[in-house]
C-alpha cells in the first residue's frame, strides 16, 4: 500500500503535465496533500491506537486511495485534484499506525 501511495507523486505530476496543467498549480496540489498529510499524522496515529479494528483503518484508506485516484482520472479540475491529494495523505496517514498495530497484536 506504501508502494502504491509513494508512486501516485510522481505519476501524478506527468500525468498533470500531460493534460496541459502549469507546473506551479501541480506543486500546488501536491504540497496541499503533503501537509493535510502530516497535520494528520499524530490524529491518525492516535484514532488507531484507541480502536480495536485496526483492520479496518487499512481497508478504508485503500479504499480512499483507488477512488481518490479515479477521481483524477476522471476530471482534472484544480479543486478536485487537491481534494483527491488530501484524502490521499490522510488515507497514508491512517495505514502506517495500523499496519504497525495488526502487527504488533500478532505478536503480542
Amino acid at each position: 500500500m506504501a508502494d502504491m501511495q509513494a508512486g501516485i507523486g510522481p505519476f501524478l505530476g506527468v500525468f498533470l503535465l500531460a493534460h496541459h496543467w502549469q507546473s506551479g498549480l501541480i506543486g500546488t496540489v501536491m504540497t496541499v496533500g503533503g501537509v493535510a498529510g502530516m497535520i494528520m499524522t499524530a490524529p491518525a496515529g492516535a484514532l488507531v491506537d484507541a480502536t480495536a479494528r485496526k483492520r479496518l483503518y487499512v481497508v478504508v484508506p485503500g479504499i480512499f486511495t483507488v477512488l481518490a485516484s479515479g477521481i483524477i482520472l476522471l476530471s482534472q479540475s484544480f479543486w478536485l485534484v487537491g481534494f483527491s491529494q488530501v484524502a490521499t495523505a490522510i488515507a497514508g496517514a491512517a495505514i502506517g499506525p495500523a499496519v504497525s498495530g495488526i502487527t504488533l497484536g500478532m505478536v503480542r
